[in-house]
């Protein structure tokens, strides 16, 4: 029986090093992984992008992270401002995320909009966010 590289090895390992793997950090978890051959950890990024901006005042030149959700409640204004009553379909939102460069791809897009950020959708994910809700079918409008 093959084990994941993540759990080989904790018999060898003291309760204190069992222990110390997942960290908090400003009241969000980050779970970080640990090799148990090289003893590097490795930090989760699946929903973080990096963006170095230019250095046009004192806090621009610092790195920003800009997750999904982030980058979507940026675009919105301009998406509605093309809309006679404010609402917006998905492809709306993954078009105006496309035309600003977003790296993003089009499932974590549409997830964001129809799923976790939706007042109106089921909980199937653990950070949720009622920033959206739905009007009709395939038609959304910020909150």
């Amino acid at each position: 029986m093959s084990l994941p590289w993540a759990t080989r090895g904790l018999h060898r390992r003291s309760p204190r090093q069992r222990l110390a793997t997942p960290t908090t950090e400003l009241g969000t978890l980050r779970l970080q992984l640990c090799s148990p051959r090289s003893r590097t950890v490795k930090p989760d990024r699946r929903q973080k992008r990096t963006i170095v901006g230019t250095p046009t005042n004192s806090l621009a030149g610092r790195i920003a992270t800009m997750t999904a959700r982030d980058e979507i409640l940026a675009a919105l204004p301009s998406i509605e401002g093309r809309s006679s009553d404010d609402t917006f379909s998905p492809q709306d939102v993954i078009d105006e995320l496309r035309r600003r460069g977003s790296s993003y791809a089009e499932s974590t897009i549409r997830t964001h909009v129809v799923s976790r950020m939706c007042a109106d959708a089921a909980d199937h994910h653990v950070r949720v966010y009622d920033d959206l809700e739905r009007v009709s079918d395939g038609r959304y409008r910020r909150r």
